[in-house]
């Protein structure tokens, strides 16, 4: 059980109040609109009251539960095997000196890829020209935004850096090939939407 910090109101009970914590003290709507404004985290967007989790202040900037614990190490992301020539590519892109966060399987042909510095997008197959396969890294501190987008079928998470292009709104098939981009299956957008999270959080201390 918890109270509201201002006017005591509870969220014990089915009648309770939603409560949200923001740097340690709880708040219910009301309290916290008039107290601090509707706040917002800044890495994922997502404002108070839209789901479950709390916000804290870090450097300066809003940020909720959910991309803190992505931006400890990946939080659950996975490592996975990637399929056919995908794991080829991604022995040649990681060097030496990083450490691989997650690697995600995407459609096919595709994986996201994060290591401790970068953001790397593999192709292989027809996404990547029908050859034998290719990648692009971006280091964190180059990325401009991390787009994530999931429809009924098909998401996908866009990384812009100096010198990529808006796939946004472009066609699922010229987006499957664009080398700043990475397409999903909507069954698996949960685990993508956390690497979304995660890349934004690592830009976002990279900047910092």
């Amino acid at each position: 059980m918890a109270q509201c910090s201002v006017c005591r109101t509870s969220d014990a009970g089915l009648g309770g109040t939603p409560l949200v914590k923001f740097d340690n003290v709880h708040y219910c709507r009301p309290c916290l609109t008039k107290t601090k404004g509707m706040i917002k985290c800044s890495v994922c967007g997502r404002e108070a009251f839209s789901t479950n989790a709390s916000y804290s202040t870090v450097n300066g900037k809003i940020i909720c539960s959910t991309c803190a614990a992505a931006a400890a190490g990946g939080g659950s992301l996975p490592v996975e095997a990637l399929s056919g020539a995908l794991q080829d590519v991604l022995k040649q892109a990681v060097t030496s000196t990083e450490q691989v966060k997650f690697a995600l399987n995407g459609s096919s042909g595709e994986a996201l890829v994060a290591t401790d510095k970068r953001v790397l997008v593999l192709k292989t197959g027809l996404a990547g020209g029908a050859g034998a396969g290719k990648y692009r890294g971006f280091f964190f501190n180059q990325l401009v935004s991390v787009e994530f987008n999931c429809g009924l079928a098909y998401g996908r998470i866009q990384v812009t850096a100096p010198g990529t292009k808006d796939m946004m709104p472009a066609d699922i098939g010229e987006a499957r090939q664009a080398d700043n981009v990475v397409t999903f299956l909507a069954a698996t957008k949960d685990k993508f939407q956390g690497a979304a999270d995660y890349l934004k959080q690592s830009a976002l201390r990279k900047a910092g």
